[in-house]
């Protein structure tokens, strides 16, 4: 594949496996690795069976950093001047943004045309962070989604260039969710460079609505969310 292509993320396992699945697939990738702030990171018992579950899942246990694997530039922010230069002094023809802060319209301006977010849920009901437990909180089985969209000044309002539906009847409990995600992420992507690649664009529809803006959900309401996840593949079974 001959497009450059700018992964915006954080380091994170299921980031790191996100990117050596695009390497795997001989995609071009250079990072700008955002460094965690509390937003990202919490030390509750869910994240920790997430991170445990993730490092066997995707690496067998062994620990993989996206520094090791791709040319990276690691910030505190990535709306900084750090950022800005880089920009200027490097040529992409493809930006994807996974799991960073909110990107202000002055870095939007400087990454390329083609500039596409992940994120995990239905965007059109969650917009912001942590969809899936969101949806999840709410007994809501549509929120199952991981969607690629545009990337826009407002939060998670550009168009939709594809969702895909996570079959939660392949996983057992709620932290394995974003391992399915992952996947999900690296076959839209996957899709999405292979169509630019071969037209020069991408074809996208205007979201139907504005949806609902989430912050990050407490950890207190974790536990709800493992016992809502048990029921909503409960009612997955008995529809199927």
């Amino acid at each position: 594949m001959n497009l450059k292509v700018l992964i915006l993320t954080t380091e994170t396992i299921h980031h790191a496996f996100f990117i050596q699945n695009l390497l795997d697939n001989e995609v071009d990738v250079k990072a700008i690795l955002e460094k965690k702030t509390g937003i990202f990171e919490h030390k509750s018992d869910l994240v920790l069976k997430t991170n445990d579950f993730e490092r066997e899942f995707f690496f067998r246990g062994i620990s993989h950093e996206i520094n090791e694997m791709a040319s990276c530039l690691i910030v505190d922010n990535i709306n900084s001047v750090e950022v800005h230069k880089y920009l200027g002094n490097n040529h992409f023809d493809i930006c994807i943004s996974f799991g960073v802060s909110w990107i202000k319209e002055n870095t939007l301006s400087l990454l390329p045309t083609i500039k596409l977010n992940l994120h995990g849920g239905n965007i059109q009901n969650y917009r912001g962070l942590d969809s899936h437990l969101w949806s999840t909180y709410h007994l809501d089985a549509t929120g199952f989604l991981t969607t690629l969209h545009m990337l826009s000044p407002e939060l998670d309002c550009g168009n939709i260039v594809q969702a895909g539906e996570l079959d939660i009847n392949q996983i057992s409990e709620l932290y394995m969710l974003r391992s399915i995600n992952t996947k999900m992420a690296n076959h839209l992507v996957l899709n999405a460079l292979n169509s630019v690649e071969k037209t020069g664009k991408l074809i996208s529809i205007p979201q139907s609505g504005k949806g609902r803006y989430y912050s990050a959900m407490p950890t207190i309401l974790y536990e709800r969310c493992e016992s809502n996840f048990q029921t909503l593949r409960n009612m997955r079974n008995t529809i199927d």
